[in-house]
């Protein structure tokens, strides 16, 4: 194929660059060698192929066609250099360079670090151990969890100098990740750049770095930063539901809890009662009638802790007073509920400041019903105007 016509050495692009970048450098070129920019025949002339080429490679089936062609003339004439010197293998680039990329990042997404450490360079290994290696992994995937990714050839070299070390081929890799950013709690969209080096036949990763001692320390002070906040939302989350004194739900945490009972009932159907208990205090009693004392609040909580079923929840509803969610119970059961916690506080004792007081206890108690057209926050008022 004497004479065969490059189309991508012409338009300087690769030949799996995306139509975008064609365009772009049809353009580029166009300005250059434009005949309004040069009356030099030469340039006249390349003009007339850069044209060619453009309109082949921006047509689809065309471009599909004559990559056939292509690819047969660079198999037949393929550079000498592009084989081992040792055993004069044919190297195939830059879709072995694709390759390579390929599983590196298969092998971060599924944190086989190990392995991922085999497909550096050698040049990179010898300034990276792969203790560090593995550590910068782990810090990294703490904050950033790979999702998915998508790499692309941007630029192919020959005899390219990296670091001080001359590579016969580099291949320059743009790679489209989606990432969750653990600091921001979002799912996020980026870009970095990967480089691929032939290094003794065999196509290997470049990062390049001399120490990843400052990067390692980079990401794990980020990640100490993220879990003291992780633990700073979760007592937030935590106290923000549950009463400091009792550990009971509080006002705002029950609540939570019969929107979640209320939903399953509009669901299924399925059946809840409220019960609402508030500590009573005499004159006699010798308490305190401005607050109610920790230690009664303390009592009360344990009697009911003791003598309610396990699935049954308590909140703290305000200072002297608790609201009992009961689920798959019905106004029959609750009523008996009821009562058997009537004649437990009746029996009950609490010592306070040396000495034995009785205490006295108001209940009311209702099923939750669609007949009674009410919302929870009705009923519950209304609960607290029948103690």
């Amino acid at each position: 194929m004497h004479g065969f016509d490059d189309y991508y050495r012409i338009l300087q692009v690769h030949y799996l660059a995306e139509p975008e970048v064609i365009e772009s450098a049809y353009k580029r070129l166009a300005k250059k060698y434009h005949p309004d920019a040069s009356r030099n025949a030469d340039t006249q002339a390349l003009m007339a192929k850069i044209n060619q080429a453009y309109a082949v490679l921006r047509d689809p089936e065309e471009r599909r066609k004559y990559h056939l062609v292509w690819k047969e003339y660079y198999d037949k004439n393929h550079p000498p250099d592009a084989r081992t010197e040792e055993t004069g293998e044919k190297i195939h680039f830059p879709d072995a360079a694709k390759d390579i990329i390929d599983e590196y990042f298969k092998c971060i997404l599924h944190k086989s670090y190990d392995r991922a450490f085999e497909l550096l360079s050698e040049t990179d290994k010898k300034n990276t151990p792969r203790n560090d290696f593995v550590d910068w992994q782990n810090a990294v995937s703490k904050l950033y969890h790979l999702k998915e990714y998508d790499c692309r050839v941007s630029a192919v070299y020959r005899d390219k100098s990296l670091n001080g070390h001359v590579f016969n081929y580099v291949v320059d890799f743009n790679v489209m990740v989606v990432e969750y950013n653990a600091v921001m709690d979002m799912v996020e969209k980026g870009s970095s750049k990967k480089i691929a080096v032939l290094e003794e036949g065999k196509w290997r990763i470049f990062l390049g770095y001399e120490d990843l001692q400052p990067l390692i320390e980079k990401y794990r002070s980020l990640s100490g930063f993220l879990e003291k906040e992780n633990m700073y939302k979760e007592l937030v989350n935590i106290y923000g539901r549950n009463d400091l004194l009792t550990g009971l739900l509080n006002r705002k945490g029950i609540l939570e809890r019969l929107h979640e009972e209320k939903l399953r009932f509009d669901r299924y159907g399925n059946v809840f009662s409220l019960m609402l208990c508030k500590i009573l205090l005499k004159p006699e009693s010798g308490m305190s009638d401005e607050g109610i004392d920790e230690q009664t609040v303390l009592h009360t909580c344990e009697i009911l802790q003791n003598n309610l079923r396990r699935t049954d929840i308590i909140g703290r509803w305000c200072e002297d007073t608790f609201l009992i969610l009961l689920p798959e119970t019905n106004y029959t059961s609750v009523m008996k509920a009821t009562e058997k916690m009537n004649e437990i506080f009746e029996k009950t004792k609490l010592i306070h400041k040396g000495k034995k007081h009785a205490l006295t206890f108001s209940l009311a108690a209702t099923e939750y019903a669609v007949s009674m057209q009410a919302s929870l926050i009705k009923i519950l008022q209304q609960l607290q105007e029948w103690k």
